[in-house]
C-alpha cells in the first residue's frame, strides 16, 4: 500500500496535535477540530483511517460532515494516525507552542507501524514500546482529560480501520457494558465494511451461509458450527487476527502480533490461558 501519512501535514496544520504514549518517550500524531481545553464540546468522534494512513482526508471529511448537520460547534473530531515512519514532534505540529497539553519535548518521536498488518491487528510499533491497540485506549483517554464538558465518544473507521476497529472493540477494555474507562462516558463504537472480522467462538458460517449472490442488506445467517477437518485452513482457521486462538501465553515469540495482543490481554483482562482468554472476551461481549 503507497502511503498518504505526511509529517508536517499538508493540510489542517493548524489542527496537528500530539497524544503521548503509555511508554511516555513517544506519541501518536493526531488532527483535532479544537484545542484542549474547548468548553464547548460535548461530544467527540473518533475516526479510524484506511489501509493509505489517509487521516488528513477523513479528518476533512468527518468536519464538513458535522458542520453540514448544525453539530459542528458542540463535536470534537480527532483523526489518528498510525503513521508508516518517522516523525518527530517539533516537526509534526510546528506551528504550536510546547505547553500543558504537550508535555513530550519536540525531540520526541512519533510511534510508527511500517506492517499494515501490525497496526491493523494490534502489533508493536516499529519505534516505542506500545502496541496500535494501546495506542488508541491512549486517544480515547486523553480526549476525556482535556475537553472538560464531553458527554460522549463514538469511535468509527471503514475498510482497514473497521478491522483494527472490531479487534481493538473485543480486546480493549475500553467500552465494557458501554462506557470509557476514565469517566464511565458512553462509547459507541461503528465499524464500516471490515473485509476480515474477529470470531468470538469456534464457530463459523455454515455453507447454505455463502449463497455466492447478493443476498441483499437484510441477509441473515442463522447456521454456525466448527468447521470439519477438510475446510480448517491447516489448522489455523481459529488462530487470531481470525478468532482467539493462539493469545495464551506462551504462544509466539516477542515481536509477533499474537506476542503483542497477548501481552495487551494481561493488562487489561488477565487471561493466560486460551480457555480464559475466549471466556473473558465473549462474556465481555454476550
Amino acid at each position: 500500500w503507497y502511503s498518504l501519512f505526511w509529517c508536517p501535514p499538508h493540510s489542517h496544520r493548524r489542527k496537528a496535535l500530539s497524544v503521548p504514549l503509555p511508554d511516555n518517550k513517544t506519541f501518536l500524531p493526531v488532527l483535532a477540530s479544537y484545542a484542549p481545553g474547548n468548553e464547548d464540546v460535548k461530544q467527540a468522534i473518533i475516526i479510524i483511517h484506511g489501509a493509505p494512513r489517509e487521516a488528513e482526508g477523513y479528518f476533512g471529511d468527518m468536519v464538513n460532515i458535522v458542520n453540514q448537520q448544525g453539530k459542528g460547534k458542540r463535536t470534537l473530531v480527532v483523526a489518528p494516525t498510525w503513521a508508516d515512519k518517522s516523525c518527530s514532534l517539533g516537526h509534526w505540529s510546528r506551528r504550536r507552542r510546547r505547553g500543558a497539553h504537550e508535555p513530550l519535548r519536540n525531540s520526541a518521536r512519533a510511534s510508527y507501524w511500517t506492517s499494515l498488518r501490525g497496526w491493523m491487528y494490534g502489533g508493536p510499533a516499529n519505534h516505542g514500546d506500545s502496541s496500535s491497540f494501546e495506542a488508541l485506549d491512549s486517544v480515547v483517554d486523553w480526549i476525556q482529560g482535556n475537553y472538560p464538558h464531553l458527554r460522549r465518544i463514538v469511535v468509527t473507521g471503514f475498510s482497514a480501520g473497521a478491522q483494527f476497529l472490531v479487534r481493538w472493540a473485543a480486546l480493549s477494555p475500553e467500552g465494557t457494558d458501554g462506557v470509557t474507562r476514565r469517566s464511565s462516558l458512553p462509547l459507541r463504537i461503528i465499524a464500516g465494511s471490515p473485509s476480515t472480522v474477529l470470531y468470538l467462538s469456534e464457530e463459523r458460517p455454515d455453507a447454505a451461509c455463502v449463497p455466492n449472490k447478493d443476498g441483499g442488506r437484510h441477509w441473515k445467517c442463522k447456521n454456525f458450527s466448527i468447521p470439519s477437518s477438510r475446510h480448517d485452513c491447516g489448522g489455523s482457521w481459529n488462530r487470531y487476527p481470525n478468532g482467539l486462538g493462539g493469545l495464551h501465553r506462551n504462544a509466539s515469540s516477542k515481536g509477533h502480533i499474537r506476542y503483542t495482543a497477548n501481552q495487551y490481554l494481561l493488562k487489561s483482562i488477565g487471561a493466560t490461558s486460551s480457555s480464559e482468554v475466549s471466556k473473558q472476551v465473549r462474556a465481555r461481549w454476550a
